[in-house]
């Protein structure tokens, strides 16, 4: 059992960023604050892992009312980590969240830019597992994909749900962790924790709620 002292062991620091809702219609200062922040942050705290918690891009049409995947937003994203040379510092960790997933049919759609255009997309389509090993301990990063299936439109896509399919690949993915350091992320908070409540879980990372029924009470030693 570890316990909190004044030395620098068993200790792990990592970056989230999320929202970031690269638009081509409004707020370009959204992506002068993510290339700051990819500039800046990373190289100042020299993070081994960046979570991006979801909602990558906007996918909202000029009149704020409809939905659709822009091909330009997702460039942006990905010019700003090409451009900057990300993957050299830390290891990206990128997760959909229901802005992405707007107007998805499903993971083989001409729409599902995240696929092409995000780090983590062509080999990790879903929920993932990151590890890392500092200093004798592991550490596990479960990206938690919660995105319906297939994506509707604005206004009905703010509910996520983890069907059978994806909580057995989650449970899963668990059982392979050795890890008594269990961090999850991905844009529905609630639901992290649910799924992996019999597990260790040291923090769950998310966005904004956005599930039905949400509940006060955190689930876990630790909720953000």
């Amino acid at each position: 059992k570890l316990y909190m002292t004044d030395q620098n062991e068993h200790i792990v620091w990592f970056l989230q960023i999320s929202d970031i809702h690269v638009s081509v219609f409004r707020d370009l200062s959204r992506i002068s604050d993510f290339r700051q922040f990819c500039a800046n942050a990373i190289k100042v705290f020299k993070p081994p892992v960046v979570l991006a918690s979801g909602d990558l891009t906007d996918a909202k049409t000029q009149d704020s009312i409809g939905s659709q995947q822009f091909r330009q937003e997702w460039v942006e994203y990905r010019n700003v980590l090409n451009s900057l040379n990300v993957s050299q510092y830390t290891t990206w960790l990128d997760i959909r969240g229901n802005h992405d997933n707007f107007n998805v049919l499903n993971s083989l759609s001409k729409q599902n830019f995240y696929t092409n255009y995000s780090i983590q997309g062509k080999a990790n389509p879903r929920s993932y597992l990151y590890q890392i090993e500092v200093k004798g301990d592991v550490y596990s990063f479960v990206a938690i994909d919660a995105c319906l299936r297939p994506g509707p439109r604005r206004p009905f896509n703010f509910v996520g749900m983890l069907d059978d399919v994806e909580i057995a690949v989650i449970r899963n993915i668990v059982k392979r962790v050795e890890a008594s350091h269990i961090t999850n992320q991905g844009d529905y908070g609630q639901l992290l924790g649910d799924t992996i409540r019999p597990w260790c879980t040291c923090a769950d990372i998310c966005t904004h709620s956005e599930d039905l029924f949400p509940r006060c009470t955190p689930c876990n030693r630790m909720a953000f």
